[in-house]
């Protein structure tokens, strides 16, 4: 799923048509008992939200906000999972880090 869902979304980035695209993958998949789990920037992560993802690196990520602690800044791609709860793609996304003063 990795091998087609980055080429598709770093295609999003360049031209709209990849949307169809993405959307024509996730419904075959979706025929095979295989969706996505939604997740939305902002979104506070619970504790058992983490076995979804995998947090990577990004940007301009550094807040001194404590309230921005587990949330999501930017979402890569969602999790992929198969009855409902088995993780088979973990999410790539990227959270807000709390810089600390000292």
């Amino acid at each position: 799923i990795k091998l087609i869902i980055d080429p598709i979304l770093s295609g999003i980035k360049e031209n709209s048509a990849y949307d169809g695209i993405i959307e024509i993958f996730n419904n075959f998949l979706s025929s095979l008992g295989i969706y996505t789990k939604t997740l939305q920037v902002g979104y506070k992560l619970k504790n058992e939200d983490f076995y979804l993802i995998n947090p990577i690196s990004g940007d301009d990520v550094e807040t001194t906000d404590l309230n921005k602690k587990d949330v999501i800044k930017e979402i890569i791609h969602y999790p992929y999972l198969i009855n409902e709860q088995d993780v088979i793609l973990e999410g790539e996304i990227i959270l807000w880090r709390i810089k600390h003063n000292g």
